[in-house]
């Protein structure tokens, strides 16, 4: 997630916008997903506290942590901590169906 109100966010997301998104096999074989969100104006009004979130959705435990465990992913997480480490934050989180 990155934050909204920096002008860095948006400048670093032009270059890098599609940085790392073809690194990580599962993403490029098409057993995960990724989902890119925007911040928008909420309808109470307002600045959105985030400028972009991108989500990655793997099919499986075991497909996420070889992916996590790749050298491709680690490389894109060292480059990422790099450009915009300040203002990233990572969460993984599970998805409960209802």
């Amino acid at each position: 997630m990155l934050p909204a109100g920096s002008t860095r966010s948006r400048r670093l997301i032009g270059p890098r916008r599609e940085a790392g998104i073809d690194t990580v096999e599962p993403l490029r074989s098409g057993r995960a997903r990724l989902v890119v969100n925007r911040g928008i104006t909420p309808p109470w009004g307002g600045q959105s506290p985030y400028y972009l979130v991108a989500e990655m959705q793997f099919p499986d435990e075991a497909t996420f942590t070889a992916a996590m465990a790749s050298p491709e992913n680690r490389a894109t997480g060292k480059d990422l901590r790099q450009f915009a480490g300040d203002l990233v934050t990572l969460v993984v989180i599970r998805e409960e169906k209802l």
